[in-house]
């Protein structure tokens, strides 16, 4: 059910991240007259991309940092039940902050229908 709700959570913060680079690319030709939605786009998809980088890489270190068993095996150790906790408040408490800091940013995002006029 939490997993659920993460991921229709996610697929509107996905769509609002694709409306906001669309608003952009426009607001950037209309201001411009130089079309660059490839640049933008680019931008867009390396941010993305590092961002899911660094957020296993701080995944990996915060489970090293609460004791997680690992195998080299591939088969599942057991996991004491405070790793099984904190992996369980990582997973809902984690995305819950980022994406409410994300609403407070996405508040301040503004693109009025004078900003869009030509010249302006």
């Amino acid at each position: 059910m939490i997993a659920a709700g993460i991921g229709v959570f996610n697929g509107g913060f996905i769509l609002m991240s694709f409306s906001v680079l669309t608003d952009t690319v426009t607001y950037d030709r209309m201001r411009s007259g130089i079309s660059r939605e490839g640049v933008l786009s680019s931008v867009y998809s390396a941010v993305d991309k590092i961002g899911n980088a660094l957020g296993s890489a701080l995944l990996l270190a915060f489970l090293a940092l609460v004791g997680f068993v690992e195998s080299s095996d591939g088969s599942l150790p057991e996991q004491s039940d405070s790793v099984v906790q904190w992996i369980a408040i990582a997973y809902v408490v984690a995305p819950a902050l980022l994406h409410a800091s994300s609403i407070l940013i996405l508040n301040r995002y503004k693109l009025r229908p004078e900003d869009l006029k030509e010249g302006a």
